[in-house]
């Protein structure tokens, strides 16, 4: 009776502002703290088809409070995200002082939450001045057309992709290759 009582669908009360829910739990954990799809996450089901839908509204922004005026409001966004920045930069520098090396990877993602991201998070507000800001080289599928045509079975990617994404950038930026 509780399995049944917590996939009923209650609508909210008008007007309340609550959180989308959070798509079902669809991974497992391996030993190196990898997360990887469950095997059923990956085949068309039920499963496959709730995180679909759940996980585009969970990347929905909430509409800005009506009592805040919208440029007021727009500038508190612009200015945590430079915040955002600043900190990664200043992580980023660390890690290099003790001797690390960064690469950010944007790994596939497929429609609709690819045009949903393009629209909120085009790559030119994103990802290309994260990548200025820190000086650390990137890899952004969409610039490798086997990547660019990959379809993710729930929207995002799955673990067969990031491991192949992994191995393939680890040789094209150091020449070796992660086992």
């Amino acid at each position: 009776m509780a399995a049944l009582l917590k996939d009923l669908a209650i609508p909210d009360r008008p007007y309340a502002q609550v959180p989308s829910r959070t798509p079902p739990y669809f991974c497992s954990i391996d030993c190196e703290r990898r997360a990887g799809m469950v095997a059923q996450a990956g085949e068309p089901d039920p499963l496959q088809e709730k995180v679909k839908s759940q996980r585009l509204r969970l990347f929905t922004p909430p509409p800005p409070p009506s009592y805040v005026p919208l440029e007021a409001f727009g500038a508190k966004m612009h200015a945590a995200v430079e915040q955002r920045y600043r900190d990664t930069k200043t992580a980023v520098d660390r890690l290099r002082a003790r001797g690390g090396k960064i690469v950010f990877v944007r790994f596939p993602v497929t429609s609709p939450l690819k045009e949903h991201e393009n629209k909120f998070n085009p790559r030119a507000q994103t990802c290309d001045p994260l990548l200025q800001q820190t000086a650390a080289p990137g890899i952004y599928f969409e610039d490798f057309p086997q990547r660019a045509s990959f379809t993710c079975p729930e929207g995002r990617t799955c673990r067969l992709a990031i491991l192949s994404n992994s191995r393939s950038a680890s040789s094209r930026i150091w020449g070796t290759r992660c086992n």
